[in-house]
């Protein structure tokens, strides 16, 4: 078996110069990708026609509301100092002499089990049962640069294998296969920093989120309904070469504008505790009150790469992470959105179990995850702590729970996505968890007896009117087929509102020959069809 442990020397601080290496080789793709237009639909633009950014109608990923939020912890939450095995605080101690928390510092949550005092937040999370754990997550062969294990955790992939797509790009693309040539009017995911991440990316490297750099590009987005500025620029031939490319991109990448109106159409309803993550998740708060119809969030909390002087940082971070995420969840209550939310947390890896000489650790293998939400339904701890005793071969935490059961979990149990298509995604079958929600709590329901009628008005030989009146609001495909059973036209793919729903398709816009099509409707197992002739 290839050892991945000593793959890399930039684990710890000993060799700086291989430390210092591995960041930069973490961080210069996401520098390349953060250089002049910022955002990944700009890199489209490389990629993909013009007329590609016609959008399709287009409501959440897959057939419910729910919303799922990646908190990403970079730089490798120190797991041992989050949650601390009480029952075996003897060798915790023995392992971090100055390091560990003192034990009239922490508070049992249960089985012995404890979280530091000093992120009271975290308490009222975990007693409003908005809050399960996850314990000794991790992956075969533990890769330790950050660079690598993060690519890991955001495709899903084995440890030995280069996967240039992410878990959450395969299932967008699953979902909606012509999300590139028919981008829809909402977007799929959206994601805050993490520039070179790729969980969002397809097979073709093309990243299939709003992605932005930092809040700040994000507020301006929202503040003036555009990502780049054209005022101020040098008065001279290379000036006006990026003012063509910058109002070019201003008025392709048409997502400026929905996401400005979901975030005036809504408030905080409350302050949130200043720290980067804070103004992520505000931001994120505002788009889901305001209606923007996207399923995917991705923000970043970052510093956990505590390898030295790690006890107020590390305090400081879970404290940022626990108010933070307790006032979100606080905020959407206000406007009934709780219950359609769930937060997780990733981190590339742990801490080593044993401190190092810089009242630090280093790069280690197994952590706890949190999950977050109205919906875990009581506030537990899952799996089995690591061992102190009985550590890997490179000194490591062993995992108990492989990180891609709980990425299934989610997605079968969350989005609500079936066991065939969560095999594709993952690449093979992982055994679900139970974390407390299913799919039988989801707002929209996919009911095959919703369709009453199809009506067709004609207005001239090429223009067409269809009505479908729906007895109740259901997830449905609207879509053209010619008689070899080829899609023609994507008409609308999204919620039918109860009542009468209009479509018109004027034929010319599509180039359609003269000839029979059907008109399809699919809403849950049931499919309407109406046959029409265009002249």
């Amino acid at each position: 078996m290839k050892n991945h442990h000593r793959t890399k020397d930039g684990l710890s601080l000993d060799n700086k110069k291989a430390h210092e290496s591995d960041h930069l080789s973490w961080s210069r793709r996401g520098f390349l990708q953060s250089v002049g237009l910022t955002t990944s639909m700009s890199l489209l633009l490389g990629k993909l026609p013009l007329r590609a950014f016609t959008s399709s109608a287009m409501d959440y990923v897959g057939e419910t509301d729910r919303v799922l939020i990646l908190i990403r912890l970079a730089g490798g939450n120190d797991g041992l100092n989050t949650v601390v095995p009480l029952f075996d605080y003897g060798r915790y101690q023995q392992l971090r002499t100055t390091v560990a928390i003192p034990p009239g510092e922490l508070t049992e949550l249960k089985n012995g089990l404890a979280m530091p005092q000093l992120t009271p937040d975290f308490f009222n999370l975990w007693n409003n049962d908005l809050m399960k754990i996850v314990q000794g997550v991790g992956y075969p062969e533990q890769n330790l640069s950050h660079f690598r294990s993060t690519d890991i955790w955001s495709t899903a992939s084995d440890a030995q294998f280069i996967e240039p797509s992410g878990w959450l790009g395969r299932l967008i693309t699953l979902d909606d296969p012509e999300i590139t040539i028919h981008p829809p009017e909402h977007p799929a995911a959206v994601q805050i920093g993490n520039s070179g991440n790729l969980t969002f990316n397809n097979s073709d490297n093309v990243n299939l989120s709003f992605q932005v750099s930092n809040t700040n590009q994000l507020f301006q987005i929202v503040n003036e309904g555009k990502f780049f500025p054209v005022e101020d620029l040098p008065e001279c031939l290379h000036g006006s070469q990026i003012e063509f490319v910058r109002n070019l991109a201003n008025q392709t990448f048409r997502y400026a504008d929905v996401i400005k109106m979901a975030y005036e159409k809504a408030e905080n309803s409350l302050e949130y505790t200043a720290s980067s993550l804070a103004n992520q998740l505000a931001i994120v708060a505002r788009l889901i009150k305001g209606g923007l119809r996207t399923s995917l969030y991705m923000v970043t909390l970052d510093g956990f790469d505590t390898h030295a002087n790690q006890p107020n940082q590390h305090m400081n971070l879970l404290r940022a992470l626990s108010s933070n995420v307790k006032e979100f969840f606080a905020d959407l209550k206000t406007s009934d959105n709780d219950k359609r939310v769930l937060a997780m947390t990733t981190s590339e890896f742990g801490r080593r179990p044993q401190q190092n000489a810089s009242n630090g650790t280093d790069h280690g293998a197994a952590a706890p995850l949190f999950v977050f939400g109205p919906e875990v339904n009581g506030a537990d701890i899952i799996g089995q702590h690591p061992d102190l005793n009985d550590l890997d071969m490179a000194g490591n935490l062993k995992f108990g729970i492989d990180f891609r059961q709980v990425y299934r979990t989610i997605l079968t149990d969350w989005l609500c996505f079936p066991d065939t298509d969560t095999d594709d995604i993952l690449g093979r079958d992982f055994e679900a968890l139970d974390l407390g929600f299913n799919c039988s709590t989801t707002r929209i329901v996919d009911h095959a007896a919703a369709i009453s009628e199809i009506g067709m008005i004609t207005h001239h030989l090429r223009h067409f009117t269809f009505t479908i009146d729906a007895v109740q609001s259901v997830y449905s495909k609207v879509k053209v087929y010619d008689l070899q059973g080829r899609e023609v036209v994507r008409l609308y793919r999204g919620i039918l509102n109860s009542g009468l729903n209009k479509f018109d398709l004027h034929t010319s816009d599509y180039n359609m020959a003269a000839g029979m099509y059907i008109f399809t409707v699919k809403a849950g197992s049931r499919l309407i069809t109406r046959k029409f002739v265009v002249v």
